[in-house]
């Protein structure tokens, strides 16, 4: 029953990270894909996968500051710096398998891609150096709805990019 509550976690984080591509909004679109995260997060530690749970983490509170637009202090354009450099410590820390690699770099992509709220760099970003890495990643924990949803983020991100065309998305929120 466990493992069924473990996944489970995973697939409603999968909802979250897959439908939020299609959100035009930069912003709506971060704040959607942190709840996503946050879910992965506690799935991760079901799993006793430290690297993801503490990296994610990371990547989820960096998605919240993003989401305090209007206040001075969240929009500081060092934050993104901040927490990569969280991230690397974080993924150091908790490393125990040399795949956690595939975390350190996934998402430190994430992080370096979201802050610019471009939704044409974030999208890019989501194919090219976030996706890939968390696919292997999470194939190698067994967290089932983690590769499910990074592959269709990955087909949602080119939905999106058709839909609305990548010069549309070449803006901030």
């Amino acid at each position: 029953m466990y493992a069924i509550a473990v996944q489970l976690i995973g697939f409603v984080g999968m909802a979250f990270c897959i439908g939020c591509f299609q959100i035009k909004n930069s912003r709506w679109m971060i704040l959607c894909q942190m709840a996503g995260n946050l879910l992965f997060v506690v799935q991760f530690l079901m799993l006793g996968a430290y690297s993801g749970c503490a990296t994610l983490a990371l990547g989820a509170a960096s998605s919240l500051l993003i989401g305090l637009e209007g206040h001075a202090w969240a929009e500081w354009k060092g934050w993104r710096w901040v927490f990569a450099l969280l991230t690397v410590a974080a993924c150091l820390l908790t490393w125990s398998k040399p795949y956690d690699f595939f975390v350190l770099v996934g998402q430190a992509a994430f992080i370096l891609t979201t802050w610019t709220k471009n939704g044409r760099i974030i999208r890019l970003g989501k194919l090219t150096l976030v996706g890939p890495p968390w696919i292997v990643y999470n194939l190698l924990v067994r967290s089932y709805g983690g590769v499910i949803s990074e592959t269709f983020g990955i087909i949602s991100t080119l939905i999106s990019i058709w839909r609305f065309g990548l010069k549309a998305l070449d803006q901030s929120a």
